[in-house]
């Protein structure tokens, strides 16, 4: 029975949430710093979406960034320190956007979900989250869309960060070797201090800057979904995760980039981010 993988109480404030979302709208957003519980809520969203009948389908960050690693972008692009390469990541978000509005005309059945991921740092599908002029923004500013970001209290961040060094280490799931690294979590959170510290100017703290607020985390993330449906969803224990949050008890069918979205994407980043520009292609991407 797919109720007991539902480990999320439904009456609860987070649950109720989430229930309402994957019953009435057409695509579920979840955005967030890394260990803020978002493959959970990805994965207890997918399973509340299939108990309540929906089809689900699924655009996550590292499913759609595998498919623009071509042997040729990654020569002229390479990870460095484990982090993709900025050209890389922009090219992804020139696809995204697109990929949207295809899903929605192609699955008019109002029987189909689409729950996406949205790393949002260092501008990881930021796109989703920017107002455009494009065909795109009138769907992603609709009431047919909703994006969450779960926000944990100090304690369950902390206990978040444990179990995923545990996880890194001992995984229970291939994608659980893949995690981010804790010094890369650590800088993910001094990012979105510092651009708090920017909107407030506030002079930085190195103490301070370091120690995990989630005050401060809310406050930046309201002003980055300004221009969506959002809400915030309080994390205020850990919950009893029953293998790995990034299991998938239900059918999910993925979205990926085709190869012609591909070429077209890097053909636009040459465009508009030609040779050692590439380097700097998303530098400002929480400034909008």
């Amino acid at each position: 029975m797919l109720e007991e993988s539902i480990v999320i109480d439904i009456k609860s404030s987070v649950g109720s949430q989430m229930m309402e979302a994957v019953k009435s709208r057409r695509m579920v957003f979840v955005a967030g710093l890394p260990s803020s519980g978002k493959s959970f809520i990805l994965q207890q969203l997918t399973i509340m979406a299939g108990s309540a009948g929906r089809n689900v389908y699924s655009l996550q960050w590292d499913d759609a960034r595998r498919s623009f690693e071509t042997e040729t972008a990654l020569a002229r692009f390479p990870e460095v320190d484990n982090l993709t390469h900025p050209a890389i990541r922009k090219a992804v978000g020139y696809w995204v956007r697109s990929a949207v509005v295809k899903w929605h005309h192609a699955n008019p059945d109002p029987a189909n979900i689409l729950i996406v991921e949205l790393p949002v740092m260092g501008g990881r599908f930021v796109e989703l989250m920017q107002p455009q002029n494009d065909e795109a923004e009138a769907l992603l500013a609709s009431d047919q869309i909703i994006l969450f970001t779960p926000i944990p209290t100090v304690e369950v961040r902390t206990a978040i960060e444990a179990v995923r060094q545990q996880t890194i280490d001992n995984p229970r799931h291939e994608l659980e070797a893949k995690d981010a690294p804790l010094y890369i979590v650590q800088a993910e959170w001094q990012s979105i201090r510092q651009i708090y510290n920017q909107q407030k100017n506030i002079e930085p703290d190195a103490k301070r800057d370091s120690l995990y607020d989630p005050d401060v985390y809310q406050e930046v993330f309201e002003k980055l979904l300004r221009f969506r449906k959002s809400a915030i969803l309080h994390i205020d224990q850990l919950y009893e995760v029953k293998g790995s949050a990034y299991e998938r008890p239900v059918p999910v069918e993925v979205i990926e980039a085709q190869a012609q979205d591909i070429t077209a994407s890097y053909e636009r980043l040459d465009r508009e981010f030609p040779a050692e520009k590439a380097e700097r292609a998303i530098d400002d991407w929480a400034n909008y």
